[in-house]
């Protein structure tokens, strides 16, 4: 799986501000939690275990604690698991705001290349979902999920 590119213009999250969201949630700030936080929080796309259990290699954090701070970090709102239909869960770091402290906000769709299972976020994308109290909603959609060939498998 290609390692994912740095984002753009996003402000630098750095070792303080992943200790500050951290401590926010109640949980121990360990190096384990903040190297995940730190990795996802300047991933262009939502990364595997094995992403970061490689991103991560140089701490010397094994990947059975990776997993850990993965499920606690979910566990306590700060990221967000996605499952595609692969078996391959990919996790992101829920949106946040210039203070790096994590805001509600509506979760984006996403766009899964059907060739090479590249996951995409598309966050510009605006979908308008009737409210799930709607008579033409079929209920509260938690996820969406576009399927197709990413430009790079299309030629």
């Amino acid at each position: 799986m290609p390692m994912s590119p740095k984002k753009k213009s996003a402000p630098e999250f750095t070792t303080e501000s992943a200790r500050a969201l951290i401590h926010g949630t109640g949980l121990r700030r360990t190096s384990a939690r903040i190297a995940v936080l730190k990795v996802l929080a300047t991933a262009s796309q939502p990364l595997s275990h094995a992403d970061l259990v490689s991103q991560t290699s140089e701490t010397g954090i094994d990947q059975s604690t990776i997993h850990r701070s993965l499920v606690e970090l979910c566990d306590v709102g700060l990221l967000t698991k996605i499952d595609v239909g692969d078996q391959i869960r990919r996790y992101e770091l829920k949106p946040l705001d210039s203070t790096h402290s994590a805001v509600e906000a509506a979760e984006h769709p996403h766009f899964v290349c059907v060739d090479c299972h590249r996951v995409t976020c598309l966050t510009a994308v605006q979908i308008a979902l009737p409210k799930a109290s709607s008579k033409n909603s079929p209920g509260r959609v938690t996820e969406v999920l576009l399927r197709g060939h990413c430009h790079n498998c299309e030629k």
